[in-house]
């Protein structure tokens, strides 16, 4: 989420704000959104802090099980996959991080449909942009993938 600036373009492009939750890894960036944007009174969103794909046992997002159309996910600094067809675990310095292909990353949420009992319609798409730069030099199969993931 970081600063929790999509929720709000969310509410800005028309939807309302007490049915936009959002879940981020550490308060301090959802008190600074708050700060940044002076909406602390009146933006009616719910922001909780958790990891949303290592927190089974969360009370905030166990309350949202079952109520969640849509997914929208965005990952910072670590939307980088492979071409390789399997998923990849690769250690950085803040912990693990798996670099999926876009068919491990379908897979992936394949395992989370059947586990949760909710079809999800995910999509996406590969490229290799220069900005990656960094991370092909450590892995020369590294891409990035954009998806987009949606309850259906």
């Amino acid at each position: 989420m970081l600063l929790g600036q999509d929720v709000r373009q969310l509410v800005m492009d028309g939807a309302a704000d007490t049915s936009v939750y959002a879940a981020e890894l550490e308060s301090c960036f959802i008190e600074l959104g708050y700060d940044l944007f002076l909406d602390r009174q009146t933006l009616k969103s719910r922001f909780t802090v958790a990891n949303i794909l290592d927190e089974p046992g969360n009370e905030d997002l166990i309350e949202l099980n079952g109520s969640i159309d849509i997914v929208m996910l965005i990952v910072v600094d670590e939307s980088i996959g492979t071409t390789n067809d399997m998923e990849v675990s690769a250690q950085t310095a803040r912990g693990k991080m798996y670099l999926h292909n876009e068919d491990s990353f379908k897979r992936l949420w394949k395992k989370v449909g059947d586990k949760t009992a909710i079809c999800w319609r995910v999509e996406t798409r590969s490229d290799t942009p220069e900005d990656i730069y960094s991370y092909k030099k450590n892995n020369p199969d590294a891409i990035r993938i954009k998806f987009w993931v949606e309850r259906v």
